[in-house]
């Protein structure tokens, strides 16, 4: 009929879902929402996930997505709203679980993305990586005391002998958690715990810090850590000294010596 207006592709059998115009702000703290800056495609996480690190990455991105309010996503606690029940919330839990799952697949080197970048979920990414990577405790523990024992300083600076040594200690502890209760017995274990790590240090020494390394370990009470690598940091800043001290005394008996000749 003249006058009427048909839209001649649409089922009138099929159900519509009106489209909420008026739809709430989500509030900062919530879980489901995307702050303006949280751009898909950055790089949250260095070094990416190349699958031997797979360990220390995840506890990274663990922080990172704990930090923007995201961990839920990934276990389990924030589970998919019902499209048909709630629409609304569907649609931001979906805009959300899809900016972790970027976020995920750019944590990865490339030939890891691309085995995870159709899956439809960051929870089932989440899960996938953890089965293909994660690796059952035992041979990872003995494969990195097995690294510390073999651990010799040689020529390497003290700064990057620590930071080895610091980062398969960080493994470990990823594998094997610390306790978290604040009992005497659990104080007392952190204190051996340390008391193993500086001797693991210590052992890993280049031997010119032999006389050092004596002295501490004839200490009464031995000290932390932390207290040992401030005390060869300080034995090799002398050791530098002495050394150019030694240099300039060497140039001037040798320009002595080349006046008299």
């Amino acid at each position: 009929m003249a006058g009427e207006s048909r839209v001649h592709d649409e089922d009138p059998k099929t159900p519509k879902t009106p489209i909420n115009t008026t739809a709430k702000t989500l509030d900062p703290s919530h879980p489901y929402f995307v702050h303006p800056s949280d751009n898909p495609t950055s790089v949250l996480v260095q070094p990416l996930m190349n699958g031997d690190n797979y360990s220390t990455w995840v506890r990274g991105i663990t922080k990172v997505l704990s930090a923007k309010n995201k961990l839920g996503f990934v276990n389990g606690v924030l589970i998919e709203p019902s499209s048909d029940v709630d629409a609304e919330n569907h649609h931001n839990w979906k805009r959300a679980d899809d900016l972790v799952s970027s976020w995920i697949c750019h944590f990865t080197i490339p030939q890891i993305k691309t085995t995870i970048d159709y899956i439809p979920s960051s929870l089932v990414v989440w899960k996938d990586l953890k089965e293909r990577f994660s690796e059952t405790s035992a041979p990872k523990l003995f494969q990195l005391k097995q690294s510390i024992a073999s651990l010799k300083q040689t020529d390497q600076s003290l700064f990057a002998q620590y930071t080895t040594i610091r980062s398969l200690w960080d493994e470990i502890d990823s594998i094997r958690p610390l306790p978290n209760c604040i009992c005497g017995a659990s104080k007392q274990t952190l204190e051996l715990m340390d008391q193993d790590c500086a001797m693991e240090f210590l052992q890993s020494l280049n031997d010119r810090f032999s006389n050092l390394r004596s002295n501490i370990l004839q200490r009464e009470t031995f000290p932390t850590v932390r207290t040992i690598h401030n005390l060869v940091r300080q034995e090799e800043v002398q050791q530098e000294m002495q050394g150019h001290s030694n240099s300039s005394i060497d140039v001037a008996a040798l320009q002595l010596l080349l006046m008299i000749i």
